[in-house]
């Protein structure tokens, strides 16, 4: 898998390079702040067609079949004649027409309650459910939701408040497909979102949902250190090395126990020396558990290796990439008060890459290519052909 990520410290070492910086003290301090700056002036400069997503979303229909037995003193709920979903944790449970948090599902035939939703007593063997999925993780980089549109229907869901869907979710057992939604802070995934509908789906569908890339806080700088291990799709990290924060950062693999670098290298902290030992693996970390982070995508096996953490910057890989250099280095020689002729040249430069990044952005999309009734614009990269 080949892949091209711009992160928080590649824009800072490309900084060091450009204006001979040493990385430390105020002038590390310096260059952070332009890339701050300039990610924030990104998103203000320009409306962006390549920040306009979107992802196919399966919502699954109520499950009741076989029969349940809850035990009040681990508050478990064993289910016999049939198997829990795999995101059960995600839905609600219903027993005499009450409904029950799950706090996680411990297998394929037990689900645990939550300590401050359940039946508060023993119910006995033979005991008829009902399992319906109000909420749906989404991905690290959904910022915002523009629209969710049901293929079958002309008519795009209406967003609600959180007090309303609870309220709705709670109050009206409807088996129906919902017509509103809304989105709120993952309980299970930290730094995501969850999407929540009101009612219970009668039967499993798809829906589009349309949506603008998230503009994550660059918290990460640059994390580093050894003793990695990774298989498939997670990595495991030495103890107290990974939080929530690290959601949405780039994940850099050496090929040995050395901390790995950009594929240019980069200046080691605090000195004048470029070392390169450039990453054998990159992937994205899309949420965190502990001390494992799941990845993007699998990752050859590796065991005790080297490895680094910055904050993904979420810019295309070419004429974007270009702008946001040009970007950094005008804020830079503002912020560091470069002379006058050095500041003129890098307005000069930042404005001609902005021009360029704007024509190849919108190449990125095919006018009125949408879906009925608002023609939102597919990204041609995220379909293999588009008509009108």
């Amino acid at each position: 898998m080949t892949t091209d990520f711009t992160t928080y410290d590649d824009l800072v070492q490309h900084l060091t390079l450009r204006y001979s910086l040493t990385p430390t003290g105020q002038p590390l301090a310096h260059a952070m702040v332009a890339v701050r700056e300039a990610y924030r002036r990104l998103f203000a400069m320009h409306d962006w067609n390549y920040f306009r997503r979107f992802e196919l979303l399966h919502v699954v229909g109520t499950e009741s079949t076989g029969t349940i037995t809850y035990t009040h003193a681990t508050r478990t709920v064993t289910l016999a004649g049939a198997t829990w979903p795999t995101d059960a944790q995600y839905g609600d449970l219903t027993i005499d027409n009450v409904r029950y948090h799950i706090e996680y599902r411990e297998s394929s035939t037990e689900l645990v309650l939550a300590e401050n939703f359940n039946p508060g007593a023993d119910v006995v063997a033979g005991t008829s459910y009902e399992w319906a999925q109000h909420r749906y993780p989404l991905s690290f980089e959904v910022g915002d939701i523009t629209e969710i549109i049901d293929p079958a229907s002309p008519h795009p869901l209406t967003q609600i408040d959180v007090r309303t869907t609870m309220f709705l979710i709670d109050n009206f057992n409807a088996q129906t497909y919902p017509t509103t939604y809304t989105m709120f802070p993952s309980q299970h995934n930290p730094g995501l979102w969850e999407l929540w509908f009101p009612t219970s789906v009668y039967a499993d569908r798809s829906v589009k949902i349309m949506y603008d890339a998230r503009h994550n806080p660059l918290r990460t700088m640059h994390d580093k250190g050894i003793s990695l291990s990774a298989v498939g799709q997670v990595a495991t990290f030495p103890a107290g090395k990974l939080t929530s924060d690290h959601v949405g950062c780039v994940l850099r693999i050496s090929s040995d126990d050395t901390t790995p670098t950009s594929q240019i290298g980069r200046m080691d902290d605090g000195s004048q020396e470029w070392g390169l030992n450039a990453f054998s693996q990159e992937r994205v970390i899309v949420a965190v558990s502990g001390n494992d982070a799941t990845l993007s995508d699998s990752v050859d096996t590796v065991t005790d290796n080297g490895w680094s953490i910055s904050q993904l910057i979420d810019v295309d890989a070419g004429v974007m990439t270009t702008f946001m250099l040009r970007l950094c280095e005008n804020e830079y020689a503002k912020i560091a008060d470069i002379d006058t002729k050095t500041l003129q040249l890098s307005d000069h430069w930042m404005m001609k890459a902005l021009v360029e990044a704007q024509m190849d952005d919108s190449r990125k999309l095919k006018p009125m290519s949408g879906v009925i009734p608002n023609n939102y614009p597919y990204r041609v990269g995220d379909i293999a052909s588009v008509t009108t």
